[in-house]
């Protein structure tokens, strides 16, 4: 998976998401809230979940949504549609449209504390439900009547991260779901996400801090992802590319800020690199640059991170 350092974490969402799918009769969608610093993963496993099941061969659909775009009192409207008559009402609405065909989906709620109380209301109705009532036109096979019972609904939030990670960390076994569950419960509670909605999530996700192998980790998928954009394949990265990316980049950084970070200073390395065709390189530097690895990692290899001690970088 691409997401690094959150084994915990990826086994509770696989494991809840697995039972869900072996319901043959659900009375609501699975309500998973992950908790955690800022680029620690959060998003990613989310994706990374839809894709994996893609290739398993099952039907799933992914819907983000920034809950920071629905702050003001009308945004259920946003989220659910217009009522006939209101301004609106033959625009779509994303969650109804995601979910109105009856398709799977994992519904991606960012930032869940950012949304209006009118919003979370709606949304506590549909997990409760199991069902949308849908205000505009977005109508699904059975007329407003939106069914959630097979889809997944992930709330994402940073909301006192250091607190939660300090009151796990005085637990001695604090990867347990049971301890997880405990600890957020009580902790979001205290903090503005609205209690009706802390007790009605099935489980919590705790995404922990990067420990240096895995932040050097993700630096490494990443250096091999924004290669793979310029059609190089990447054998090997030397140690000193990652050690001087990570020492650019800010501690919380998520997937996406450090492709950028990577895309800038390896950029013209990688264009250089494209003359070498499908033979994997060696990254080194800086300066950086790209060298043919001497050998063939193979067609589907990524890059050798494997064989770097990654404990011992001097990332701090």
């Amino acid at each position: 998976a691409d997401v690094r350092g959150q084994n915990a974490a990826i086994a509770t969402l696989a494991k809840r998401v697995a039972l869900h799918a072996m319901q043959t009769a659900p009375r609501r969608p699975l309500t998973l809230f992950a908790v955690g610093p800022t680029g620690v993963g959060k998003t990613q496993a989310g994706q990374t979940l839809v894709a994996a099941l893609a290739e398993a061969g099952a039907e799933l659909g992914y819907l983000r949504l920034d809950m920071s775009e629905y702050q003001e009192s009308h945004s259920v409207s946003k989220l659910l549609g217009a009522p006939a008559g209101y301004v609106g009402y033959n625009d779509g609405a994303p969650l109804v449209d995601a979910l109105r065909d009856g398709t799977p989906t994992v519904v991606h709620f960012d930032e869940i504390e950012k949304a209006h109380p009118n919003v979370l209301r709606a949304l506590m109705n549909a997990m409760d439900a199991g069902r949308i009532s849908a205000s505009g036109q977005s109508d699904g096979p059975n007329g407003r009547e939106i069914g959630s019972r097979r889809s997944v609904f992930y709330f994402t939030s940073n909301l006192d991260a250091e607190g939660i990670e300090r009151a796990l960390e005085e637990h001695r076994h604090s990867d347990l779901p049971h301890v997880v569950d405990e600890v957020c419960r009580e902790r979001l509670r205290r903090s503005n996400i609205a209690p009706e909605l802390v007790g009605r999530i099935h489980g919590f996700l705790a995404f922990r801090p990067l420990g240096r192998s895995a932040r050097a980790e993700v630096a490494a998928l990443a250096v091999a992802r924004v290669a793979a954009q310029y059609g190089v394949r990447i054998g090997r990265i030397e140690p000193s590319v990652l050690v001087h990316l990570l020492s650019e980049a800010d501690e919380g950084f998520g997937a996406r800020p450090l492709e950028y970070l990577v895309e800038s200073q390896l950029g013209p390395a990688f264009v250089a690199a494209r003359r070498y065709g499908s033979a994997p390189v060696v990254v080194s530097g800086p300066p950086y640059r790209c060298a043919l690895s001497g050998d063939d990692a193979g067609p589907d290899a990524g890059p050798d991170i494997a064989g770097i001690d990654l404990g011992n970088l001097p990332l701090n």
